[in-house]
């Protein structure tokens, strides 16, 4: 099994969907970014559909995720690829970045 955690935002509002076997799970995609900039999706699911989760799980939420990473292979019209998901275990909510000079303070 391989294990991977990830920092990053949501890319778009999580959907919940249901398996061919009638099982509830969310989808959503993780926007993260290195050090040069570059930004990689990472195509996430989890099972964890009860309670308020699902939605606060809206587009531009900063996230910490951890799971499995599942790696599959796919054919379309001959062409063979290979895939990626990671199946989440655990989902936190990260802190927001201030930006440089913001303070805690209200406008008075």
């Amino acid at each position: 099994m391989q294990q991977i955690t990830l920092s990053g935002y949501l890319s778009a509002d999580a959907q919940l969907r249901k398996s061919d076997s009638g099982t509830e799970f969310l989808s959503f995609t993780l926007c993260c970014r290195d050090s040069k900039g570059t930004s990689t999706f990472y195509p996430c699911t989890s099972f964890q559909t009860k309670g308020k989760l699902p939605g606060m799980l809206v587009k531009g939420t900063p996230l910490l995720v951890s799971g499995e990473l599942q790696i599959y292979d796919s054919e379309k019209d001959g062409q063979k690829y290979r895939n990626f998901r990671v199946s989440a275990d655990r989902i936190w909510f990260a802190p927001q970045a201030k930006n440089p000079g913001q303070s805690d303070d209200l406008p008075e």
